[in-house]
């Protein structure tokens, strides 16, 4: 998912924390609501996370699984318009992942890899798509 860097360790569950997780939901400010698939358990499922900052009162968070864009799961509040989100993921009991920036499995149209970021880019809010940026991003 994403966070802010005053968010929990335990994304979800302030509203600094956007995430999707593996039994089929997504949460933010501690409330968890139905979106996606379950993958918990599944080896090698591939979570896309989709952070789009082009318009400052309409930035959204999306996700894919293994390559299907789920669609938007959060709106994100105008106080976060101006404030920072990075890749953020956590779990619980034993799991492996693989975190990628670039060379994406499934890249998704309009966005791009977080590693193309250039510097402060990541942390500007703006109007146009040049101040987009994520983990895929929009464009």
């Amino acid at each position: 998912g994403w966070a802010a860097l005053t968010a929990r360790r335990t994304l979800g569950t302030d509203r600094a924390s956007f995430a999707y997780g593996g039994t089929a939901k997504k949460s933010s400010g501690g409330k968890f609501e139905d979106y996606g698939a379950v993958h918990e358990g599944k080896t090698e499922a591939v979570i896309g996370c989709l952070l789009d900052r082009r318009h400052p009162d309409r930035q959204t968070i999306s996700f894919k699984l293994n390559g299907e864009n789920l669609g938007v799961a959060f709106r994100l509040p105008a106080w976060l318009a101006d404030v920072p989100l990075f890749p953020a993921i956590c779990g619980r009991e034993d799991w492996v992942v693989d975190l990628r920036f670039s060379n994406l499995k499934h890249p998704e149209k309009g966005y791009r890899p977080l590693a193309e970021a250039k510097a402060g880019e990541a942390v500007q809010a703006g109007g146009d798509a040049s101040d987009a940026a994520g983990g895929s991003s929009a464009t």
